[in-house]
């Protein structure tokens, strides 16, 4: 009689044993389902919000992917910056256009965080009229695409505007047309702009609607607990490099010093990201 008890009790644990084994199992299939569910939501063509901050699943892929591109990084002494070493200043669509989604969709906190950032098309509400010499140079330059309120239109038709007319402009790269060396210049009148700008930092925006305009690609340099420099390349000007600092948010902008927490300043024009640390080493 001892012996059934004794027998019947072990069964039971074993039994007990492994339900819980099972539990943890699917509970553990359950959670990588999700995270992998969440990464693969935005391969689809749905629509994301801006600024609403991603899943730990998001900001591994997104670290997994900037990896492939930082060849090494060094973290120095608390006086010193933090220093990062590319090898590549080019990313290849997939890899920047999967960034940028999940880039777009990061709070304040996680962009701040990433060694890779994005300037997309501006969403202030502060406005600026394009500057005249530029202007000009984009109605003259061949490599120019013009766009006004969305919509591409021939250079012919700026003959009808003025440059006070627009009250936004943003100069984007076109790597993905067979001429690399063109590039799109994006100008807004005040209505257009009005509804860019709700339609990008508003509301939720498609996947292919966000990626119609190539956004800058950055590459932080160095980095403290005070400031960071980043290069980015431009259409025309080639690469720059900027400083920021994150206590005053005072930047340079061709050596105007100004204070402003949205803009950046662009500090001088250098080589490439692959050759910033050998002349300042």
């Amino acid at each position: 009689m001892t012996t059934r008890r004794k027998s019947k009790k072990r069964t039971w644990c074993k039994r007990i044993a492994f339900i819980s084994v099972l539990i943890v199992a699917i509970s553990v299939f359950s959670t990588e389902t999700i995270a992998k569910s969440d990464v693969k939501t935005l391969t689809n063509n749905e629509k994301i919000t801006r600024g609403k901050g991603v899943s730990q699943a998001l900001l591994t892929e997104y670290q997994e992917i900037v990896n492939k591109y930082l060849e090494k990084y060094s973290v120095e002494s608390p006086n010193k910056n933090d220093k990062f070493y590319w090898n590549s200043e080019f990313l290849p669509e997939e890899d920047w256009s999967r960034l940028y989604v999940i880039y777009f969709q990061m709070n304040g906190s996680q962009k701040e965080a990433q060694k890779i950032k994005f300037h997309g098309p501006p969403t202030l509400k502060s406005t600026r009229t394009p500057n005249a010499k530029l202007y000009d140079l984009w109605i003259n330059d061949d490599k120019s695409q013009i766009w006004i309120n969305g919509e591409c239109v021939e250079k012919s038709t700026l003959s009808s505007y003025k440059v006070a007319d627009f009250v936004r402009d943003y100069t984007s790269s076109l790597f993905r047309s067979e001429n690399k060396d063109e590039y799109r210049v994006d100008l807004w009148t005040k209505r257009g702009y009005n509804k860019f700008r709700k339609q990008f930092s508003k509301k939720p925006v498609s996947i292919e609607k966000l990626l119609e305009i190539e956004p800058e690609i950055v590459f932080v340099m160095e980095r403290n607990d005070e400031k960071y420099i980043y290069m980015s390349r431009q259409p025309i000007f080639g690469w720059s490099l900027i400083s920021v600092d994150e206590i005053t948010k005072t930047k340079t902008f061709w050596g105007a010093t100004k204070t402003n927490t949205k803009s950046t300043g662009t500090i001088g024009i250098a080589s490439s990201p692959l050759s910033y640390h050998q002349k300042t080493e």
